[in-house]
């Protein structure tokens, strides 16, 4: 629970979150004014479920590497592959608590 705090949900009202109609949502958003889309061709937004294991989202490599995954093969693709890994991974090799059940993404194309 600490680290999920620590990381996920501070009791500063900062952290990561996913528009899922969370009705504390407004708390996770980090940049209070508008973000430019300027240059922006697509955006990918997902659940930390969506994460394979092995990749950090806070990587840029691991971030580029989903987006492409998502990109040519389909979110449905991610899940799998995500869900796929931690069932070929009985012994927990990559850290986490329990298999992800809120893998959800959606990728924006503009």
């Amino acid at each position: 629970m600490k680290m999920f705090q620590d990381t996920r949900n501070r009791p500063d009202g900062t952290g990561e979150g996913m528009v899922n109609g969370d009705p504390n949502m407004d708390q996770y958003i980090c940049y209070p004014d508008a973000i430019s889309l300027t240059g922006v061709r697509a955006v990918l937004l997902g659940s930390d479920g969506l994460v394979p294991p092995g990749m950090d989202e806070r990587q840029e490599r691991d971030r580029g590497r989903m987006f492409d995954i998502a990109r040519y093969k389909g979110i449905e693709h991610l899940i799998k592959r995500t869900r796929e890994n931690q069932d070929n991974d009985p012994d927990c090799w990559h850290v986490r608590y329990k298999h992800a059940d809120d893998a959800t993404g959606i990728l924006l194309s503009f």
